[in-house]
């Protein structure tokens, strides 16, 4: 004896494993979510064993990698978005205290700073300058303070920043929320 499926049925059973699978899949970006004066996305997380970039300085090119320092651990890079909602200008840093990751058992992960938790590098790697520009604005000479005003375009000035920010996490980590605290609070899930 034969079984035939009728084409509604077919269509039925196709939605239903492709719902299923969407929902054991482990999330990686989240929807707009609004401050007083911001609005954040996470667009995409990657989980990576390490970041290599490069940096002129001085007319001398440099090569650098961020790597996890605890064993079982790796990178979560979370390119961030960042949009001037309704003030004239957002000024804020971007430093260690202005964002937070936080897992499925509500345990906090403060970024990596790119500037200072890297290590120099003889020559380039393979992927470098894959995940770049960073977000990041603490103040020094390679990330002074972000100033973000609200109208795009004035004096060539940008109303929204686009990078990435990076995370030492378990490997097998389930993201849960990005915790933005710089210029407003916001708390974006995943």
């Amino acid at each position: 004896m034969t079984y035939r499926l009728r084409p509604l049925a077919v269509l039925l059973l196709a939605a239903l494993v492709v719902g299923l699978s969407a929902c054991s899949s482990s999330p990686n970006a989240t929807d707009w979510f609004f401050g007083d004066a911001l609005v954040v996305r996470v667009k995409e997380v990657r989980l990576t064993e390490e970041v290599g970039y490069s940096l002129n300085i001085d007319g001398d090119q440099k090569h650098y990698v961020i790597r996890p320092i605890g064993e079982g651990q790796v990178i979560a890079a979370a390119r961030i978005e960042i949009r001037n909602r309704q003030a004239s200008m957002v000024i804020m840093p971007i430093n260690k205290d202005s964002a937070r990751l936080r897992d499925s058992e509500f345990f906090d992960y403060r970024p990596i700073d790119p500037f200072k938790e890297r290590q120099e590098l003889d020559e380039g790697s393979e992927n470098e300058d894959t995940l770049v520009p960073f977000i990041w604005a603490d103040g020094s000479p390679l990330a002074p303070v972000v100033e973000l005003p609200q109208n795009c375009g004035d004096g060539g000035a940008a109303c929204e920043l686009v990078g990435w920010m990076f995370f030492e996490v378990p490997r097998d980590i389930e993201f849960y929320q990005l915790v933005w605290e710089a210029a407003d609070s916001i708390y974006l899930r995943f």
